[in-house]
């Protein structure tokens, strides 16, 4: 969620020409596994869907209320173990077909922000 502002930004700014979607997925950095000192929120690892809806909730309130769906993946985790989503990644879908998918983690994040930026300011 560190560099959720900089997607936010982006939802804001290309909302006219593309439709976004959050995912959800199992939490990367949960208190009760590999954690961080000095993060913003101590998550435990869900254990039922009610746990990771609450979990959730929280990224929800970071998002606000006119970005886009945020959509909770199964406990089974399908989405992410799909779209080989973990830790971060971000995908674009065309026509059904996914068209671009950045690199894996903070680094494939940042770069997929920019490629997708600068698609998206081509259909503006």
């Amino acid at each position: 969620m560190a560099k959720l502002g900089s997607l936010i930004e982006m939802m804001r700014e290309f909302g006219r020409v593309a439709d976004f979607v959050v995912v959800y997925i199992q939490e990367a950095h949960p208190i009760d596994g590999w954690h961080f000192k000095g993060m913003k929120y101590n998550i435990k690892r869900p254990k039922t869907i009610d746990n990771r809806m609450l979990n959730a909730s929280l990224l929800s309130e970071e998002l606000g209320k006119d970005t886009c769906p945020l959509l909770i993946d199964c406990m089974d985790n399908q989405a992410c173990l799909s779209y080989g989503a973990m830790p971060e990644r971000l995908y674009v879908v065309e026509n059904g077909m996914i068209t671009y998918n950045s690199p894996k983690g903070t680094d494939g994040y940042l770069t997929g922000l920019t490629d997708i930026r600068s698609v998206l300011s081509k259909k503006n």
